[in-house]
Protein backbone atom coordinates (compact mmCIF):
# COMPACT_ATOMS: atom_id res chain seq x y z
CA UNK A 1 0.00 0.00 0.00
CA UNK A 2 2.76 2.32 0.87
CA UNK A 3 4.37 1.84 -2.66
CA UNK A 4 0.93 2.44 -4.16
CA UNK A 5 0.65 5.65 -2.64
CA UNK A 6 4.42 6.69 -3.56
CA UNK A 7 3.51 5.93 -7.07
CA UNK A 8 0.20 7.64 -7.15
CA UNK A 9 2.04 10.67 -6.19
CA UNK A 10 4.85 10.17 -7.99
CA UNK A 11 2.70 10.19 -11.01
CA UNK A 12 0.48 12.75 -10.05
CA UNK A 13 4.02 15.01 -9.35
CA UNK A 14 4.96 13.66 -12.42
CA UNK A 15 1.71 15.25 -14.59
CA UNK A 16 2.05 18.12 -12.35
CA UNK A 17 5.57 18.91 -13.48
CA UNK A 18 4.28 17.89 -17.12
CA UNK A 19 1.40 20.34 -16.68
CA UNK A 20 3.66 22.99 -15.11
CA UNK A 21 5.70 22.86 -18.15
CA UNK A 22 3.56 22.63 -20.53
CA UNK A 23 1.97 25.85 -19.46
CA UNK A 24 5.21 27.68 -19.21
CA UNK A 25 5.86 26.49 -22.88
CA UNK A 26 2.36 27.76 -23.99
CA UNK A 27 2.82 31.18 -22.05
CA UNK A 28 6.18 31.35 -23.70
CA UNK A 29 4.77 30.67 -26.99
CA UNK A 30 2.27 33.04 -26.96
CA UNK A 31 4.65 35.82 -25.22
CA UNK A 32 6.85 35.12 -28.49
CA UNK A 33 4.07 35.44 -30.59
CA UNK A 34 2.73 39.27 -28.99
CA UNK A 35 6.06 40.10 -29.28
CA UNK A 36 6.31 39.36 -32.86
CA UNK A 37 3.07 41.11 -33.87
CA UNK A 38 4.06 44.01 -31.10
CA UNK A 39 7.43 44.05 -33.46
CA UNK A 40 5.46 43.37 -36.86
CA UNK A 41 3.41 46.58 -35.59
CA UNK A 42 6.27 48.59 -34.71
CA UNK A 43 7.91 48.23 -37.84
CA UNK A 44 4.73 49.22 -40.08
CA UNK A 45 4.25 51.99 -37.83
CA UNK A 46 7.83 53.57 -38.81
CA UNK A 47 7.40 52.69 -42.16
CA UNK A 48 3.87 54.30 -42.41
CA UNK A 49 5.23 57.00 -40.97
CA UNK A 50 8.55 57.04 -42.76
CA UNK A 51 6.58 57.24 -45.93
CA UNK A 52 4.34 59.83 -44.49
CA UNK A 53 7.17 62.15 -43.65
CA UNK A 54 8.77 61.43 -47.39
CA UNK A 55 5.25 61.97 -49.13
CA UNK A 56 5.48 65.18 -46.75
CA UNK A 57 8.52 66.15 -48.01
CA UNK A 58 8.04 65.56 -51.51
CA UNK A 59 4.45 67.58 -51.69
CA UNK A 60 6.76 70.81 -50.07
CA UNK A 61 9.43 70.50 -52.64
CA UNK A 62 7.25 70.33 -55.05
CA UNK A 63 5.40 73.45 -53.90
CA UNK A 64 8.90 75.00 -53.35
CA UNK A 65 9.64 74.69 -57.06
CA UNK A 66 6.11 75.86 -57.80
CA UNK A 67 6.54 79.04 -56.36
CA UNK A 68 10.10 79.57 -57.44
CA UNK A 69 8.83 78.90 -61.42
CA UNK A 70 5.64 81.40 -60.41
CA UNK A 71 8.43 83.98 -59.45
CA UNK A 72 10.43 83.59 -62.25
CA UNK A 73 7.21 83.92 -64.52
CA UNK A 74 6.21 87.20 -62.79
CA UNK A 75 9.74 88.45 -63.26
CA UNK A 76 9.87 87.23 -66.83
CA UNK A 77 6.54 88.91 -66.88
CA UNK A 78 7.30 92.35 -65.51
CA UNK A 79 10.54 92.24 -68.01
CA UNK A 80 8.10 92.00 -70.74
CA UNK A 81 6.50 94.81 -69.32
CA UNK A 82 9.13 96.78 -68.91
CA UNK A 83 10.25 96.08 -72.59
CA UNK A 84 7.04 96.92 -73.57
CA UNK A 85 6.64 100.21 -71.88
CA UNK A 86 10.57 101.41 -72.68
CA UNK A 87 9.59 100.75 -76.70
CA UNK A 88 6.33 102.56 -76.37
CA UNK A 89 8.11 105.62 -75.03
CA UNK A 90 11.05 105.53 -77.63
CA UNK A 91 7.95 105.18 -80.19
CA UNK A 92 6.28 108.07 -78.91
CA UNK A 93 9.28 110.13 -78.82
CA UNK A 94 10.19 109.31 -82.39
CA UNK A 95 6.37 110.01 -83.35
CA UNK A 96 6.59 113.34 -81.52
CA UNK A 97 10.35 114.13 -83.31
CA UNK A 98 8.91 113.36 -86.81
CA UNK A 99 5.74 115.83 -85.76
CA UNK A 100 8.54 118.66 -84.55
CA UNK A 101 10.33 117.93 -88.02
CA UNK A 102 7.58 118.32 -89.90
CA UNK A 103 6.31 121.18 -87.89
CA UNK A 104 9.55 122.56 -88.27
CA UNK A 105 9.74 122.02 -91.95
CA UNK A 106 6.12 123.93 -92.05
CA UNK A 107 8.10 126.79 -90.23
CA UNK A 108 10.81 127.49 -92.52
CA UNK A 109 8.71 126.71 -95.58
CA UNK A 110 9.85 130.00 -98.07
CA UNK A 111 12.88 130.43 -95.57
CA UNK A 112 16.75 130.30 -96.31
CA UNK A 113 18.08 126.42 -95.88
CA UNK A 114 21.61 127.74 -94.59
CA UNK A 115 20.39 128.19 -91.24
CA UNK A 116 23.60 127.82 -89.18
CA UNK A 117 25.27 130.96 -91.30
CA UNK A 118 22.19 132.96 -90.10
CA UNK A 119 20.71 133.54 -93.01
CA UNK A 120 17.24 132.98 -92.04
CA UNK A 121 15.16 135.33 -93.92
CA UNK A 122 11.37 134.27 -94.03
CA UNK A 123 8.84 135.54 -96.50
CA UNK A 124 6.07 137.50 -95.71
CA UNK A 125 3.92 134.45 -95.34
CA UNK A 126 6.15 133.49 -91.77
CA UNK A 127 5.98 136.55 -90.46
CA UNK A 128 5.15 134.92 -86.79
CA UNK A 129 5.91 139.05 -84.95
CA UNK A 130 2.84 140.06 -86.56
CA UNK A 131 0.51 138.82 -84.09
CA UNK A 132 -2.71 140.36 -85.90
CA UNK A 133 -3.84 137.23 -86.65
CA UNK A 134 -4.46 135.66 -83.11
CA UNK A 135 -5.22 131.84 -84.53
CA UNK A 136 -4.59 129.02 -82.59
CA UNK A 137 -1.93 127.44 -85.67
CA UNK A 138 -0.44 131.03 -85.95
CA UNK A 139 0.18 131.17 -81.93
CA UNK A 140 1.18 127.48 -81.67
CA UNK A 141 4.20 128.13 -84.95
CA UNK A 142 5.34 131.24 -83.28
CA UNK A 143 6.01 129.58 -80.38
CA UNK A 144 7.51 126.15 -82.83
CA UNK A 145 9.43 128.75 -84.29
CA UNK A 146 10.88 130.48 -81.45
CA UNK A 147 11.68 127.05 -79.45
CA UNK A 148 13.81 125.53 -82.89
CA UNK A 149 15.15 128.78 -83.39
CA UNK A 150 17.03 128.24 -79.98
CA UNK A 151 17.61 124.19 -80.66
CA UNK A 152 19.17 125.85 -84.03
CA UNK A 153 21.24 128.07 -82.59
CA UNK A 154 22.47 125.44 -80.01
CA UNK A 155 23.26 123.11 -82.89
CA UNK A 156 25.19 125.60 -84.97
CA UNK A 157 27.51 126.43 -82.08
CA UNK A 158 28.13 123.44 -80.74
CA UNK A 159 30.66 120.87 -82.01
CA UNK A 160 28.03 118.84 -83.87
CA UNK A 161 27.80 120.77 -86.52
Amino acid sequence: MVVMVVVVVLVMGMVVVVVVVALMVLVLVMVMVVMFVVVSAMVVVIVVVVVLLLLVVMVLVVLMVMVVVVVVLLLLLLVVVLVLMIMVVVVVVLLLLLVMVVVVMIVMLGGSTDICNGNTSYSSKTNFADFRDLSFTSILLFFVHKYTNDVIVGLCSSDLH
